[in-house]
């Protein structure tokens, strides 16, 4: 375990400043990435934002993960850090659901439209099939519904079994978002 990893475990702060302030730089850019998944998964929301924001931090493709599990625990500033220093916004980790996705489920419409100004895809699919819009469509989440409408979704994609937004709203009977 890194130097930086243990202080990140111990919970304090300073030690973990005082680490990215005279670590090596190159050792603590490999190593930021896993400090940062461990921060989150601890709930250690202040290490969690200064890791995300530290100049030496490349999201890479190891970010996804840690994108995804900023927002679903809420932490919304460091998902704004961690897609405006790149992170990859369509990259879908085990074919779970997409950052956007999650975003929407939480009804984090603010980072939403922040994802979306960054390049995150609205009709993106998981290893389903599922789009965030055939998901509000059967859930009946009409804010999330119309929010993926008035940015351009695709009501036509199909999940891999064959169910579109189309189907999954008359089979919940929430034709009325379909024709108001």
């Amino acid at each position: 375990m890194s130097v930086l990893q243990k202080a990140v475990e111990s919970g304090c702060i300073s030690e973990v400043e005082r680490i990215l302030v005279n670590g090596d730089p190159e050792e603590l850019r490999h190593e930021l990435p896993g400090a940062l998944t461990f921060a989150l998964d601890a709930g250690f929301s202040t290490i969690s934002r200064r890791l995300a924001n530290d100049p030496i931090f490349d999201p890479g493709e190891q970010a996804c993960p840690n994108l995804s599990k900023a927002v679903s625990l809420g932490y919304v500033d460091v998902a704004q850090f961690l897609i405006a220093k790149g992170s990859k916004l369509n990259l879908i980790v085990g074919g779970s659901r997409s950052p956007l996705r999650i975003a929407l489920e939480n009804e984090y419409f603010d980072l939403a439209r922040f994802m979306v100004a960054h390049g995150a895809e609205i009709s993106v699919r998981d290893s389903n099939g599922w789009t965030a819009l055939i998901w509000a469509s059967i859930t009946g989440n009409r804010a999330t519904y119309d929010f993926l409408i008035e940015h351009g979704a695709d009501i036509h994609i199909c999940t891999n079994d064959g169910w579109n937004a189309l189907a999954g709203a008359f089979f919940k009977r929430w034709c009325t978002y379909l024709y108001p």
